[in-house]
């Protein structure tokens, strides 16, 4: 089964819906995570407010929609707000008492009543994806299918020596952040996180 192609007949797989945004005429280079505003604006994305986990829930959210969807979290920790740099969803000129919580292979960022999305580990929870559109990622998901729909992304990877990540930027507009696509080296999505630099 291939989690992340449409039931369109495969001469139909390259059209992405409004959702899915991916712009193929300009000849430009995949952001980089960092990427100052000298750079283009990035050609291949997924646009965040698209995406939905298990296709019910948004990547914004709040506690009332988590526990009526996910139930409760499986636990909370406080982070060392001394060494975070910055690096947080609701940080702006001073850094809040914001803490992470987990639900069943997700980690979402909490400041009272929100919470935004961190990272989706799909070796945790086998049921858990995320939806885009006519988009899928979930454990089944492989780097050749990612490569059909955001090939200079791919072409871009960064090969670990247990791991394979490809870097899509989560807007049209240019910004710091990236969404991080982790494959194991049998070529399988394990992980998909948000990723943005001090």
């Amino acid at each position: 089964m291939m989690s992340c192609n449409t039931t369109e007949p495969k001469e139909e797989q390259k059209e992405i819906t409004s959702q899915i945004n991916v712009i193929s005429e300009a000849d430009t280079s995949i952001q980089t995570p960092g990427a100052s505003s000298n750079y283009p604006p990035p050609t291949e994305y997924i646009e965040w407010s698209s995406i939905k986990i298990n296709n019910v829930l948004p990547l914004n959210t709040n506690a009332e929609q988590v526990k009526g969807f996910l139930g409760m979290a499986d636990s909370t920790t406080t982070p060392d707000y001394d060494n975070i740099c910055y690096n947080c969803h609701f940080c702006n000129e001073k850094i809040p008492p914001f803490k992470y919580v987990y639900f069943k292979g997700i980690e979402f960022e909490q400041l009272n009543d929100s919470l935004e999305f961190w990272s989706a580990d799909f070796t945790l929870n086998k049921s858990l994806f995320l939806q885009s559109g006519n988009m899928r990622f979930d454990h089944r998901t492989t780097l050749e299918e990612v490569s059909r729909i955001f090939p200079k992304a791919v072409k871009a990877k960064q090969v670990e020596e247990a791991y394979i990540m490809v870097s899509i930027s989560p807007s049209e507009q240019l910004v710091d952040g990236s969404f991080i696509l982790e494959f194991n080296r049998s070529g399988y999505l394990t992980m998909f996180y948000y990723w943005f630099p001090c």
